[in-house]
This record gives C-alpha cells, sequence and structure tokens, in this order.
C-alpha cells in the first residue's frame, strides 16, 4: 500500500432536496365566525380595531377558541 491519504468525497445531498415546510412557514387555518354578544379585537388594539356584533370575521384555531369560551362567537354558515 502507499502511504498516500485517500482524498475525502462529500456528497452533501440535503442542498438538493425540497425543503419541509414547518409550521412558521404555513399560514395558520381561518374559519368564519359570527361575533355575537359584545365586540371583539382578536388582533388588538383600540376602539377603532374593535369588530360590531353581527360582522363575519375570520379567525386562527386558537382565538376562535378563547372568543368562544367567553361567548362572542357563533359558527357561520355562508351563502
Amino acid at each position: 500500500m502507499s502511504d498516500e491519504p485517500i482524498a475525502e468525497v462529500v456528497v452533501d445531498a440535503a442542498d438538493d432536496l425540497p425543503k419541509r415546510k414547518t409550521k412558521k412557514d404555513e399560514a395558520p387555518a381561518l374559519t368564519k365566525y359570527m361575533v355575537i354578544g359584545g365586540p371583539i379585537a382578536p388582533n388588538g388594539g383600540g376602539r377603532s380595531a374593535l369588530i360590531q356584533p353581527g360582522s363575519i370575521v375570520e379567525l386562527t384555531t386558537d382565538q376562535a377558541k378563547h372568543y368562544n369560551h367567553l361567548g362572542y362567537l357563533k359558527p357561520y354558515i355562508g351563502d
């Protein structure tokens, strides 16, 4: 055998593969609800940001769970 070092071959196949979407990359699922019982502000803000009763609003699962627990939502059945 010779004393020459063996060349290392490194193949980085991960760069060629498509990237997986993580939860950060995915947009949250939105569901439509009708506001009842009082105004809500799911995105924060002042009085001008309030969504009044009778309005249709799209909320994430966490927002809907919170406002439904308070009694401010009912499901919206589309046209």
